[in-house]
């Protein structure tokens, strides 16, 4: 149960190659067109559907036969079927996948092996005040605009925020964090989901 837990996680896939082994484009999109499209977002947004299937072009690397892993974009995540599977049975109203096709290097195409994960659920569930977290302030107001971590430690989260939930993010520090419950972490593990980087967020 949540309410026995006594930690969250921060996940992160890994990525072991060089950040140039993997281009992005969109088919049937001219490159003047993927240029005015809006990135901001691609980390907690669905795409819209014009710029759909997300095409990878994979040149070299070994992460594709992993369960979780990077794009080629700040906030890309890509999940394997059976990863997506196991996100949208325990916890479909937290996620969104966007469709992927992998080009790889001998030319084939792969569309049924990944797909982008969009972790729409923002959660206000940081305990600053326990937390190893600075405060990130306008230049112009000197309004507080967020947190920064403090040596990159996962900060303490509000146990009764987080609820029920498995997977959200939080908007006011580094919003392209994934975090999830000790449970699904728990199953991702004993499934053998990984490689990937966790590192656990106290709950108070």
């Amino acid at each position: 149960m949540l309410d026995k837990a006594e930690v969250a996680w921060r996940i992160e896939a890994l990525w072991d190659d060089r950040a140039d082994a993997i281009q992005l484009g969109y088919r049937g999109r001219s490159k003047e067109q993927f240029d005015q499209t809006d990135s901001t977002n691609w980390g907690t947004d669905p795409l819209h559907a014009d710029y759909l299937p997300v095409l990878m072009y994979l040149h070299s690397g070994v992460w594709h036969d992993r369960h979780l892993a990077k794009g080629r974009m700040l906030g890309d995540v890509l999940v394997s079927a059976d990863l997506r599977a196991l996100l949208s049975e325990n916890d479909p109203e937290g996620v969104h996948f966007d469709p992927v096709e992998l080009e790889l290097g001998d030319g084939a195409v792969v569309s049924d092996r990944y797909s982008m994960l969009k972790v729409p659920r923002m959660l206000e569930a940081l305990v600053p005040e326990k937390s190893s977290v600075r405060e990130f302030r306008s230049k112009r107001t000197g309004k507080v605009l967020g947190w920064n971590y403090v040596k990159n430690q996962p900060p303490t989260l509000n146990r009764e925020v987080i609820g029920e939930n498995h997977i959200w993010r939080l908007p006011n520090i580094v919003p392209t964090d994934i975090y999830v419950s000790d449970w699904l972490k728990t199953e991702m593990d004993r499934r053998g989901f990984g490689p990937f980087k966790a590192l656990p967020a106290p709950l108070d």
